[in-house]
């Protein structure tokens, strides 16, 4: 499944192309798209996870049937040498099982640690997964203190003793406290650890009413020593609290305040521990039901707040309402967390989305993993997640849930990577002006490319391997480029067609034709930006084709300056005006629902070929707006695709008409575009939907060999006005084979 990818609270605005940055994506070596989604039957959660040193991944979570342990390989994919097809579901007792924890053993067994109903519960199994009947009793043990909830988090020490924390509820009270359990490594309470295996915490002992809980752990490595995390609550307070145990189970008191640390925010969740002995804890803050607030704290070995983190050590996002759940370090220092993030449209209205982010060793938000420092995601309703680890290699994974289609929770491993192929993207500097042209590219590609290669038809060099080249056109015309990158990873290649057009001078040139003393001149230049005419006898105009009427007869020298940023072009031209008229006129337009005998334009002929046929010798055609394909078959085959435009005789046919014109000079080709088609299947592509195939990759039928066929004519015969498109001449023989577009 694809996810959406959301970019909110963050917004950058860049009005010119800036330097690729390799940013963290989805890894799509990772089940395809970098979202590994069990199918697994009903609900199921993933709470934690832990990377085994071969690479493959370890879950625990929830499911239908009780606890489940999930294994994958490093692809992503089910391990199916790990118990059944790579999950493995129990339960520790009646009621609701849950498995919150996981850790791993030197020796490759796994550690895991939930509950139900009030009890905590901790099992091991065998690398294949199942349960070891060295440890407990057939692999489970079970604990409680008053009523317990679920374990929340599990460690193993330098000994192979398991820890786990938990939530205890005071008998006969709403209050509650942190419960710390030591298991032997048989799986047996610990008698040495606050005389039966049992610490129990109470930070606030001395008031009315409180509430604590613990959700993580670690040990610290400088001394050894338990080190929970979780929070707090009196009526008057609520935050972060932190605490750390000797090793027989009492508060240590040369940490914080008699081994305990309370300090700004509302809960932890999730504990890291940097090579320094610096603590790092997790999770949120908030004042109000939409304005939770990441909250990141570091602490020094002695339970003191770093103030070299943050500000006084401490670092609050404001992300809307967002919390972060789990924590990891990178070897850099680099800090990650993963949790959620809500979207919401109205209040009450909310859905959770993925959110994953990095932080630099100073507590600032890391820019170069995203952004905005942020990679947000959805798939489903409610997404969240619960724990990330730091993969050796830098890519980062975690584990969570979503909510499906069906309404169902489904377990979700998420891993974004930077190392991935290259993807080739380019922009081109200035790519449209007069010759000689200078362009620069900017090499834009993503994936971290190590080594570039430059395509410049018409260009010099005409290749490069630099990453960013600069590139000299000297002739005129429209020229593609090409870029092709590559890493380790492997390569890939963008071509940008059209990408650069090199402009020059117009070069002047007009056709005319004259009607009486009225002549009518229509400008042939390709590339004008304005026009000067001198008709030769005093007068002169700036319109682009204009009519111009003589007093006299004559043969007149008639100068069109043609003229745009390039340059100027002057052409002069006899024009002889003789007096006389056009014989006769008929017309044409697909739309018209006269006749049919092209006598006016009320009654004009809808096809062409019926007024060509029509017409004697010396008559003009006009031609309304729009697309006209033939229908007469010249040759004699009776094969559709010999029908084309067939002229054999000298008549003067011109495009460009609304179809209301009364005079030749009123016409404007421009705005009333006329083709001349041999789509005769009407299913070539059209991207400008103005029935012109611009390219010939988009002829998709057996289009006319030709669309026009002109014989047996003299210099008076004009076509003027047209665009003609869409000839096919793909054939084996002679006249089926060049000049789709006609023979002359």
């Amino acid at each position: 499944m694809k996810p959406t990818l959301l970019f909110t609270a963050f917004a950058v605005v860049f009005c010119l192309p800036v330097a690729a940055q390799q940013y963290f994506y989805p890894d799509p070596s990772f089940s395809t798209d970098g979202y590994v989604i069990p199918s697994y039957p009903g609900n199921d959660r993933g709470n934690d996870l832990v990377l085994q040193p071969d690479g493959k991944i370890l879950t625990a979570g929830i499911g239908s049937t009780g606890g489940i342990v999930s294994r994958f390989l490093a692809n992503g994919s089910p391990d199916v040498s790990f118990g059944n097809g790579g999950l493995v579901s129990f339960q520790f007792g009646t009621g609701t099982n849950t498995l919150n924890a996981i850790a791993l053993q030197a020796d490759g067994k796994i550690v895991v640690a939930g509950g139900f109903s009030t009890k905590i519960g901790v099992a091991r199994l065998l690398p294949n997964g199942a349960l070891d009947p060295t440890f407990g009793t057939a692999g489970k043990a079970v604990a409680n203190i008053d009523n317990n909830s679920a374990a929340t988090a599990v460690v193993i020490d330098a000994n192979g003793k398991i820890i786990v924390t938990s939530q205890s509820k005071v008998s006969g009270s709403t209050d509650t406290r942190t419960a710390v359990f030591r298991f032997l490594p048989n799986g047996v309470l610990d008698p040495s650890f606050s005389n039966d295996g049992i610490a129990v915490v109470n930070i606030l002992p001395d008031t009315t009413f409180y509430l604590e809980t613990a959700n993580a752990l670690l040990i610290d490595h400088t001394t050894g020593r338990i080190i929970v995390g979780g929070w707090a609550y009196d009526t008057t307070n609520i935050g972060f609290a932190l605490y750390r145990l000797l090793d027989n189970g009492d508060l240590d008191p040369a940490f914080g305040n008699g081994g305990i640390v309370r300090s700004f925010g509302n809960e932890i969740f999730d504990l890291v521990q940097q090579p320094d002995g610096k603590i790092i804890a997790a999770g949120y803050t908030g004042d109000n039901l939409l304005e939770n607030d990441i909250v990141l704290t570091r602490y020094l070995p002695n339970g003191e707040l770093d103030t070299s983190f943050g500000a006084g050590g401490v670092v609050i996002t404001d992300f809307g309402y967002v919390e972060a759940n789990g924590v990891a370090l990178q070897p850099d220092g680099k800090i990650v967390i993963a949790g959620f993030y809500y979207q919401c449209t109205l209040i009450f209205f909310c859905d959770y989305n993925f959110i994953i982010g990095r932080y630099n060793p100073d507590g600032s938000v890391d820019t170069t993993f995203r952004a905005s420092g942020f990679f947000t995601a959805s798939i489903g309703e409610d997404e969240e997640l619960h724990k990330v680890l730091v993969q050796p290699n830098g890519d980062i994974l975690a584990v969570g849930y979503y909510d499906n289609s069906l309404d169902e929770d489904d377990m979700v491993l998420i891993r974004l990577t930077d190392s991935l192929p290259p993807t080739a993207n380019l922009y081109a500097n200035f790519a449209n002006g007069c010759w000689p042209l200078i362009v620069h590219f900017d090499n834009l590609s993503t994936g971290n490319p190590t080594s570039w290669l430059w395509s410049f038809p018409g260009g010099t060099p005409s290749t490069s391997t630099e990453r960013n080249p600069t590139v000299v056109y000297n002739q005129p015309g429209i020229y593609a480029v090409t870029l092709t990158v590559s890493n380790s990873l492997g390569s890939d290649s963008h071509t940008i067609t059209d990408i650069v057009t090199v402009n020059t001078a117009p070069t002047a040139d007009f056709t005319y034709t004259a009607n009486g003393n009225e002549v009518a001149f229509m400008n042939t230049t390709s590339g004008v930006t304005t026009a000067s005419w001198n008709f030769g006898d005093g007068t002169t105009s700036t319109l682009n084709s204009p009519s111009h009427t003589y007093a006299s007869t004559g043969t007149y020298a008639v100068t069109l300056t043609a003229t745009n940023a390039c340059g100027s072009h002057s052409v002069t031209n006899s024009v002889t005006v003789s007096g006389s008229t056009v014989t006769g006129i008929r017309y044409v337009n697909h739309a018209a629902t006269g006749a049919n005998n092209g006598s006016s334009w009320a009654n004009a002929y809808n096809h062409l070929q019926d007024a060509v046929d029509a017409a004697p010798p010396g008559f003009q055609i006009w031609v309304a707006r729009g697309v006209y394909k033939p229908t007469q078959h010249f040759t004699g085959d009776t094969s559709d695709r010999y029908k084309t435009f067939y002229i054999s005789k000298n008549i003067a046919i011109y495009g460009g008409f609304a179809g209301m014109e009364t005079m030749l000079s009123q016409r404007n080709f421009q705005n009333n575009p006329t083709v001349l088609s041999g789509d005769l299947e009407n299913n070539d592509l059209d991207p400008e939907g103005n029935g012109i195939t611009e390219q010939t990759n988009q002829i998709k039928g057996s289009n006319s060999y030709h669309v026009l066929w002109i014989e047996n004519v003299d210099h008076t015969m004009r076509l003027d006005g047209f665009t003609i498109t869409a000839g096919r001449a793909d054939g084996n023989v002679f006249d089926e084979s060049r000049n789709g577009g006609g023979f002359i």
